[in-house]
């Protein structure tokens, strides 16, 4: 088996060493790292022909522009190169893996269509441990159990047999979310999969990220996803009234995250038009209804 890696990066001079490095120092060495660079205007492209002049298993591929679905336009190439035993894991360029992460998702994907790691986050600023993000129940945990690992490219190894039967449909202009489409489909797809004990992926947070940035059709994303959500549940569990609220939950949680990124971008004054102008206009009153109704619900029937 031959893990593929892949990162994709624009302007992240600063931090994509870190990233490199952390793949270069894995026990398990027999992968192939494609770096690409979106068109960056720093040296990071440079950064990246040093590490593939030093290490033939690097390859440099540049962009002429930024090209935020660089990793579905490279798919079909990598279906091509390699066998649907081989498997695809993607890292951010300012986060890195432990040293034994691919040996040990290698070693628990056995005929799993694919599986996770639990994640560290970390501020970027002072380094300090925020959260640690791991699953209690290690294969084929349910769908609230996994649902925070379907949020992220990065953190899954999942072999090409997995990803050929996936219908990447994401929206032309969609910016924020597409992991999120990505990872979704992929489980939609799999009938056996699992999330490694302990923490093998460190993610680095910082303001600076698309998590941060404006996008006046973040809440159209939003939607978007939550209703992915939604149709890859109903698609392996029944629709109970808890998986119900829990849709609400993703799908109120998401909005809450959107109202502070556009406040922290400094665009806090064009939160009412975004609003009106997107479903969540429709759906939130009652998202936030059924949140605080249920946060009392089980208050007070854990106080009995």
């Amino acid at each position: 088996m031959r893990i593929v890696v892949v990162t994709w990066a624009r302007n992240c001079a600063a931090t994509l060493s870190r990233a490199v490095d952390s793949v270069l120092a894995q026990s398990f060495g027999a992968f192939d790292y494609y770096l690409i660079d979106n068109a960056s205007e720093d040296n990071t492209l440079a950064i990246m022909n040093d590490y593939s002049a030093k290490d033939e298993r690097v390859k440099v591929i540049a962009n002429k522009q930024n090209d935020m679905r660089v990793l579905f336009t490279l798919l079909p190439d990598l279906y091509e190169r390699y066998s649907d035993d081989d498997a695809l894991i993607i890292l951010d360029a300012d986060d890195e893996y432990t040293p034994d992460c691919f040996q040990s998702l290698t070693d628990f994907l056995g005929a799993k269509d694919f599986v996770c790691c639990g994640t560290d986050i970390i501020n970027s600023e002072t380094g300090q441990l925020i959260e640690q993000r791991i699953c209690a129940a290690a294969n084929n945990p349910f769908f609230t159990q996994i649902y925070n690992y379907l949020r992220t490219f990065w953190g899954k190894l999942i072999p090409f047999r997995t990803l050929k039967r996936c219908e990447f449909d994401i929206p032309e202009k969609m910016i924020y979310g597409i992991d999120t489409l990505f990872a979704l489909e992929v489980y939609k797809r799999s009938e056996t999969y699992g999330v490694l004990p302990g923490t093998h992926h460190r993610y680095y947070l910082s303001q600076g990220s698309v998590s941060y940035r404006f996008d006046p059709l973040r809440f159209t994303w939003d939607c978007i996803a939550a209703n992915k959500a939604y149709d890859a549940l109903i698609s392996k569990h029944e629709l109970t009234t808890m998986n119900n609220n829990f849709i609400r939950e993703v799908r109120y949680s998401a909005a809450w995250d959107t109202i502070r990124a556009t406040r922290l971008s400094g665009n806090g004054r064009k939160l009412p038009g975004m609003f009106l102008k997107s479903a969540m206009f429709l759906i939130f009153p009652l998202d936030a209804f059924m949140h605080i109704f249920y946060k009392i619900w089980r208050k007070h029937y854990e106080s009995n």
